[in-house]
């Protein structure tokens, strides 16, 4: 897994050897190593403009830690099984964690303690996305749904289920228009549904395959998809165009991740190598 930090200057990564590295973008070399981790990690996320970084693992654990002082803040027993998707809430106090268990746990930040568990998928949490309602959370599945939370409800906390895919949902994310949701699936569609009345707008084309990943940039202008055939795709969603094909990994896409001006894109591949894309040009600029 690959993650910008959000001045883009350096890039977070973790993977088989339970490491996570930071590397400088221009010099393309290592500037930090966290060890801690004994299995290996499945999922980032970065908070407080870059400072903290959360690392989960395929032991179910989440490690927190100060990237600016390389020390690990805290350890979270989080989920039985991998953890497999990671989000700051946008309030900075709250973490909010999925796992290969199916379920989804909320953590206060101050305390580091569990505070909500939300139950109802049937399949792996592949990703947990936030709009522009703070109190809504919307999550994907390996089950063929999304479900929408009200997060810090202890009781019926599940206020709606999105059914359209016929596999696995991999990418999710709210559109900056705050009227948009934005599903990928390994049924080979991308979906635009309108977040509010959750009904479908439109399906992308020139969608090429079972769909292993998705990002969308902070404008909501840009979209890139990864398939497991070594590319990834991108379109311009105001208009709905398909723009170009990134090729030039050997293996599947593992992690797709804009920066935060969307200028770039960091794609991570199952043969362990990274490369960061210029959107403008289409062309890739770095390899790891």
């Amino acid at each position: 897994v690959a993650l910008f930090h959000p001045t883009a200057e350096v890039i977070y990564t973790g993977g088989k050897d339970t490491e996570v590295r930071a590397w400088d973008v221009s010099q393309g070399s290592t500037v930090l190593t966290l060890k801690g981790h004994t299995a290996a990690v499945s999922a980032l996320a970065a908070g407080a403009q870059g400072k903290i970084l959360y690392s989960g693992d395929k032991q179910g654990k989440v490690l927190i830690w100060d990237v600016e002082q390389e020390t690990r803040l805290a350890t979270l027993d989080a989920h039985r099984g991998p953890v497999s998707a990671i989000l700051v809430h946008p309030d900075g106090k709250h973490l909010i964690t999925g796992g290969q268990d199916r379920v989804i746990k909320v953590w206060n930040l101050e305390t580091n303690k569990e505070v909500n568990v939300l139950s109802g998928h049937l399949g792996s949490i592949n990703v947990l996305a936030v709009g522009a309602d703070p109190d809504l959370l919307a999550s994907a599945s390996s089950d063929g749904t999304i479900k929408y939370w009200r997060w810090q409800e202890k009781k019926d906390a599940n206020t709606a289920t999105l059914v359209g895919h016929t596999r696995g949902v991999t990418g999710l994310a709210f559109h900056s228009n705050e009227q948009w949701l934005i599903s990928a699936s390994l049924d080979e569609t991308i979906k635009i549904w309108d977040a509010a009345s959750q009904k479908v707008l439109q399906e992308l084309t020139l969608v090429d395959g079972p769909v292993q990943g998705m990002a969308l940039t902070n404008n909501g202008l840009r979209l890139v998809a990864a398939y497991a055939r070594d590319k990834a795709r991108t379109w311009k969603l105001d208009k709905s165009t398909f723009l170009a094909s990134l090729e030039g990994h050997g293996q599947a896409l593992a992690s797709l991740n804009f920066s935060a001006d969307g200028g770039f894109l960091i794609s991570a591949a199952q043969d362990k190598s990274l490369k960061i894309w210029n959107l403008r040009t289409r062309t890739a600029v770095k390899t790891y």
